[in-house]
């Protein structure tokens, strides 16, 4: 097969859709040598030397949220291109279809959440009416959906009348690089990089209203002073995020929460290896991958009881009401007093994880793109 991927999500600060973009492209390096991929990529961001020959990375400065530009791309350039390879697939990691394609060209899409139905009021109003027309279509065209977890593929049902025949449910993974390493080296490492002198609790994620951050920094006040400890805030600041930074100002935590922007994954390893536990108090996830970094480092976690994390965080960790602030404050004293639990939720967050593989991910992916041929 001849199979395009619309990569213009990958970057060199890559989160989320577009984390999950690389590592998939990379599984598939690794697992076939046998098709022929055709890369569409923002301008240096993908290297060819990191590919097999069978592997080509075709560049454009076009980003998906350039717009109206990345709609013109993606149904006239794109679909010149698409012509020109003479593609036998194509799949967009990112939640959209073209328009425009060539008709012998299968369609896939990864839907990596249905926030802007299910919780519009958290994200721009605009924004929000613009990504449901965009996932609308995706999922009409598509011949194939992959979705990361089922909590996703349940919202797709509930939402659209689609045969349940249509959808793949294909898991993320932490990639390789988030490992245990040596704890007084990470804790010594961070101490002189950031300063961070006492034990700590890690968030890392966007600060969006969906991450709710403004309730973990409310249950956080009313426990600092017993625990002794940092709140590290890991994100880069995204929508309405100027409530966070009133809420420490009003609860005077300045000294206590501190915020690192984003910080790259060489780095990022060092601090889920040094915190006490890890907590994302989401309101709603996909799949949340950083719980999967945080155990594959050796790091408790604390999430939220619903959407999809139940399905990721299994019995590995303690799940929490995300609306209930008493409940995570309760959960952070529970978790900080005891080191003997602390030590059972690593155990048992090393076993949950190597459930999770980028490379069966790929294969899987594969098999889908082999269904449509």
């Amino acid at each position: 097969m001849r199979i395009a991927i619309d990569a213009r999500t990958v970057s060199s600060k890559s989160f989320g859709v577009g984390f999950y973009t690389y590592w998939l492209i990379k599984g598939l390096n690794t697992i076939d040598t046998t098709n022929e991929y055709f890369i569409f990529s923002l301008n240096n961001q993908i290297k060819k030397e990191e590919f097999g020959n069978n592997f080509n990375i075709l560049y454009t400065d076009i980003r998906l949220d350039l717009h109206p530009y990345t709609e013109i791309w993606e149904n006239i350039f794109l679909y010149k291109e698409l012509k020109k390879i003479n593609s036998d697939l194509l799949h967009n990691p990112a939640f959209r279809l073209p328009f425009i394609f060539p008709k012998k060209s299968g369609l896939v899409v990864t839907i990596h959440d249905l926030i802007p139905y299910f919780y519009p009021e958290l994200m721009p109003k605009k924004f929000a009416i613009y990504m449901r027309l965009v996932i609308r279509h995706a999922v009409n065209k598509a011949d194939k959906i992959i979705v990361i977890s089922e909590s996703t593929k349940n919202d797709l049902l509930k939402l659209f009348k689609i045969s349940s025949d249509r959808i793949r449910v294909i898991y993320e993974s932490a990639a390789d690089f988030y490992q245990p390493l040596d704890k007084s080296s990470c804790k010594e490492f961070v101490r002189k990089k950031y300063n961070l002198d006492k034990d700590f609790i890690l968030f890392v994620s966007r600060l969006e209203p969906r991450k709710n951050v403004v309730r973990l920094i409310k249950a956080f006040s009313r426990t600092k002073n017993r625990n002794n400890c940092y709140l590290v805030i890991v994100g880069a600041r995204s929508w309405h995020s100027e409530e966070i930074f009133s809420t420490v100002e009003k609860l005077n935590l300045k000294n206590s929460i501190i915020f690192l922007d984003y910080v790259d994954k060489n780095n990022l390893v060092y601090l889920y290896n040094s915190a006490t536990f890890f907590i994302l108090p989401s309101l709603y996830e996909g799949f949340g991958l950083p719980i999967l970094e945080a155990m594959a480092c050796g790091c408790p976690v604390i999430s939220s009881n619903i959407s999809s994390i139940p399905e990721i965080v299994d019995d590995a960790g303690i799940l929490i009401n995300p609306y209930d602030i008493d409940e995570i404050s309760y959960t952070i004293d529970k978790v900080f007093e005891d080191k003997n639990l602390q030590l059972e939720m690593i155990r048992k967050g090393f076993i949950q994880v190597k459930k999770f593989s980028w490379i069966e991910t790929a294969r899987r992916t594969l098999d889908v793109y082999y269904e449509i041929k």
